[in-house]
């Protein structure tokens, strides 16, 4: 039997939707919270951006 699990959180950010986004999708901040590759590319994510 396999058993699910669901885990639930939330955290308040004190920052407007633009600058969060902002952290979420430039390298040069991605880079800050997450070990990159290699080969992460420099430009920005967009929607529709791959994280592989």
């Amino acid at each position: 039997m396999t058993e699910q699990l669901i885990v639930r959180d939330e955290i308040l950010i004190e920052a407007n939707s633009q600058k969060v986004w902002e952290v979420l999708t430039k390298p040069k901040y991605v880079a800050e919270w997450d070990e990159l590759p290699e080969n992460y590319p420099n430009e920005d994510m967009t929607e529709g951006s791959k994280v592989i």
